[in-house]
């Protein structure tokens, strides 16, 4: 009669059981994590902004941030008329029977909203931009160099 004498194999056994128990959680919560909700249109205005002040000096900030601030209105209403404009883009797209001329007009339609939307921003900026310090817009201008996160 033969007596098992391999003791360590039992061992890495069992290790390799619990350390399998352990990670197989954890691969599973990094493949079944949900991606954050998808948000239809442009970013908020206020991300735009909290994205541009993210490196600023904290006076730099709050200067800037009450200057776009006094734009916001103007900002977001151009914003809604560039939504507005892309959901009929959408539907005149999807419009059956399909008609050409009218999805040139709706993309026109959404290009002049989409600019007026870009002009209203700039004209924010260029209102913000000289209640900055140096030090404020150079951080401003290096945070548009980088990638966004």
């Amino acid at each position: 009669m033969m007596m098992w004498r391999e003791p360590w194999r039992t061992r890495w056994l069992f290790l390799s059981i619990a350390v399998n128990l352990l990670l197989l959680p954890i691969a599973g919560a990094r493949l079944w994590t949900r991606p954050p909700p998808f948000t239809p249109g442009l970013p908020r205005t206020e991300m735009i902004i909290d994205r541009m002040v993210r490196d600023l000096p904290a006076d730099d900030a709050e200067r800037f941030r009450t200057t776009i601030e006094e734009h916001l209105g103007d900002i977001e209403s151009a914003r809604v008329r560039m939504l507005a404009a892309r959901a009929a883009m959408s539907r005149a797209i999807g419009h059956s029977p399909f008609d050409p001329a009218r999805v040139q007009a709706a993309m026109q339609t959404w290009q002049s909203s989409w600019h007026d939307w870009s002009e209203a921003l700039d004209q924010a900026m260029l209102a913000a931009l000289p209640v900055l310090s140096e030090d404020g817009r150079q951080k401003l201008a290096a945070g548009h160099r980088r990638r966004p996160q």
